[in-house]
């Protein structure tokens, strides 16, 4: 559990677990070092607008005028257009504005069709608590009363009441 340079971490989230199945280099890079945190990952803007949705949703009773001004919200507050045009800039060279306002107006409109198609399931939940966070031990699965030295940590999204009982909901986008 000890990297050859001494460095162990206290605790690991799910993101970090998946930095290392994907490439452990960039883990360690992004981890280890605390390298290239300021890189903008569409995956990781569009997933904080998802949870502004739906927790705009859980605030405000499923009102769909304000989970659609979150949304919009989030696309400004994450700077999607402009990381639009830096992209288009770096591989063409140049910026083509109807390229832009298609490639915005198209990931609005899949976030909203997301957001609606799956709202008929959301109606159902009754909040308890939002964005809690959470540490807990982990054990060696290979000697299951051996505890490591680090736990794992993050942020649940949403603990709920749905008819059969409580729901716990943590959302992930694929990078």
């Amino acid at each position: 559990y000890i990297a050859e340079n001494g460095y162990m971490p206290k605790a690991i989230s799910y993101s970090a677990i998946k930095a290392y199945q994907t490439c452990p280099k960039d883990y360690y890079y992004r981890w280890v070092l605390g390298l290239g945190e300021d890189v903008y990952r569409p995956a990781f803007a569009i997933g904080r607008i998802v949870h502004k949705m739906l927790e705009t949703h859980m605030n405000f009773d499923g009102d769909v005028d304000f989970v659609e001004t979150a949304m919009l919200q989030g696309f400004e507050d994450e700077k999607v257009e402009k990381a639009i045009r830096d992209t288009m800039k770096r591989k063409t060279g140049d910026i083509d504005e109807a390229q832009v306002e298609k490639e915005l107006n198209s990931m609005k409109k899949q976030l909203w069709g997301m957001y609606q198609n799956n709202r008929q399931f959301i109606v159902q939940w009754k909040p308890k608590a939002t964005e809690k966070y959470f540490e807990v031990p982990l054990r060696n699965p290979d000697r299951p009363e051996e505890v490591l030295p680090f736990k794992l940590r993050g942020f649940i999204d949403l603990v709920a009441e749905e008819p059969d009982g409580l729901i716990i909901i943590d959302h992930k986008t694929g990078d």
